[in-house]
C-alpha cells in the first residue's frame, strides 16, 4: 500500500496517516483493528506519523444491506487536524466509509484527504468508483 502511495503522480506531503476505525463490535470480536495495523505499516514505511483521527460508533457495515451501507458508518473527529491526510482502509465496497471519513476530516480542518485501500469489491455500477476527492469549500 505504501508503494502505491509513493508511486502516485500527485503525492502530497501528508501530515498524518489515519484509518477508518473498525466498529466496536468488530474490535471486540477480532481483538484488533485491522485498519490501524495497516495504517501503522503504511505510516512507518512512508515515514509519516500515524494518528488516530477518527472515532466510530454504531453497528458494523458487514451484514447490512447495500442501501444501509451507502449511508456509511457513524464517524467523528477525535481532534482538529491540519494539512493533507492519508486515510487507510482494508476494503472498499460502496465507498461510503471513505466518503464519510473524508467529510469528517475536512470538517475538522484537513485541507485534503486521500485514501489507499487494500482491496475493493467489484463495482455494481460503472460510476461507483473512483472515490470522489473531497476538499474544503
Amino acid at each position: 500500500m505504501a508503494d502505491a502511495v509513493s508511486a502516485a503522480p500527485m503525492r502530497l506531503d501528508y501530515t498524518a496517516v489515519t484509518w477508518v476505525p473498525a466498529s466496536p463490535e468488530q474490535k471486540r470480536r477480532r481483538g484488533f483493528d485491522q485498519g490501524r495495523i495497516l495504517a501503522r505499516g503504511v505510516g512507518r514505511q512512508l515515514q509519516i506519523p500515524t494518528r488516530s483521527l477518527l472515532r466510530r460508533s454504531g453497528a458494523p457495515q458487514t451484514g447490512q444491506s447495500r442501501a444501509e451501507r451507502l449511508l456509511g458508518p457513524d464517524l467523528y473527529a477525535r481532534r482538529r487536524t491540519q494539512g493533507a491526510v492519508l486515510v487507510v482502509d482494508d476494503v472498499v465496497t460502496t465507498g461510503a466509509s471513505l466518503r464519510r471519513a473524508a467529510m469528517v476530516l475536512v470538517q475538522s480542518g484537513a485541507h485534503r484527504v486521500d485514501a489507499v485501500v487494500f482491496a475493493a469489491t467489484a463495482p455494481h455500477r460503472a460510476n461507483q468508483f473512483p472515490i470522489p476527492h473531497v476538499t474544503p469549500g
